[in-house]
């Protein structure tokens, strides 16, 4: 997670500094930014299920949608910058491979563990007590896994231990860190724009960006 975030401000990424704002860019990475919540609301709410609702996040919302972004950038001729920023980010992923697999080991296990303790603790089988559970299935189907087999569930916590976090930091750490903050005007490697100066925080910086980017006179954010 965070070799993708250092990527996402790395020098070579993004376009030229200096591209100009662009309120329509802006506008269309704020729309692409909220599509996971209402996907998740629209969908959650109609099928009554937790799993319908995130498999169309992950693919409709984290993918597709930055996929058509990126086609339409590439159709404005923009398409080199973004081809040369994730071959850079990916340069950057392969380095110190066995730092980042024995950190990710270091926190995962003991994670791991306390999870299957947690498990064995509170289930009515080992011990009965007041905060014991009866029945670890049903919360399970209630999110939407009802009508589906082991061997299916089984393939469903294997999509959302791999799949799931790495595409949700693609989308939230490295698409809109990245190009939401370009579209605002800020030089991609420059991270002095992110960070807190003269009492003012990165997201009222970043919001001020963004007002600034769009025609006519903002009023200065307090």
């Amino acid at each position: 997670a965070d070799a993708l975030a250092q990527a996402a401000a790395s020098p070579l990424g993004g376009s030229a500094p200096g591209t100009p704002p662009s309120c329509a860019r802006v506008a269309a990475l704020v729309v692409i930014g909220f599509a996971p919540l209402a996907i998740c609301a629209l969908l959650g709410g109609w099928f009554r299920s937790v799993l319908v609702a995130m498999v169309a996040m992950h693919w409709g919302s984290m993918c597709a949608l930055p996929s058509l972004y990126y086609a339409v950038d590439a159709s404005c001729g923009r398409g080199g910058a973004a081809i040369r920023f994730y071959a850079r980010t990916w340069r950057d992923l392969q380095a110190d491979t066995e730092a980042k697999v024995l950190r990710g080991c270091i926190l995962g296990i003991p994670v791991l563990v306390a999870a299957l303790a947690g498990y064995v603790a509170f289930r009515c089988r080992t011990y009965t007590w007041a905060l014991c559970v009866g029945n670890f299935n049903q919360p399970i189907e209630e999110f939407g896994l009802a009508p589906h087999s082991i061997p299916f569930r089984l393939l469903t916590a294997a999509y959302f231990t791999f799949w799931n976090p790495a595409v949700e930091e693609f989308f939230w750490r490295v698409f809109l860190h990245h190009e939401l903050a370009e579209a605002a005007g800020y030089d991609p490697h420059e991270e002095r724009h992110l960070v807190a100066k003269d009492g003012v925080g990165p997201w009222r910086s970043l919001l001020g960006a963004v007002a600034s980017a769009c025609p006519g006179r903002a009023a200065p954010l307090r």
